[in-house]
């Protein structure tokens, strides 16, 4: 329904930057190789079986830390005028032990 899509794009790019840096992280593990038939693609353009894997963990890694960053960047739920994707001194202070938790 147009809920859950409109969910499911919110969330798409609420994790955006965790998918890119999983997906680069994961693609430099096996040796890069050229790929038969291709004029300038390796297998670093993709993740290969081997790399599949190590994306899943660097996935949840990564959406973990991108959560509590979450936390202590404007201190509430949601997105507002305070969450600027930078974490002050006191938004740290008052925000780290919620970490914890």
């Amino acid at each position: 329904s147009k809920c859950r899509k409109e969910r499911g794009e919110r969330l798409w790019h609420l994790f955006r930057p965790c998918y890119i840096r999983a997906f680069n992280k994961a693609r430099d593990v096996a040796p890069d190789e050229s790929i038969t038939g291709a004029l300038t693609a390796t297998t670093d353009d993709y993740i290969s079986k081997r790399e599949f894997r190590l994306l899943v963990v660097f996935l949840c890694a990564y959406a973990r830390m991108l959560d509590a960053f979450a936390i202590i960047d404007g201190g509430g739920a949601g997105v507002d005028a305070n969450d600027d994707r930078r974490i002050e001194l006191h938004e740290w202070l008052s925000g780290y032990k919620k970490v914890e938790q």
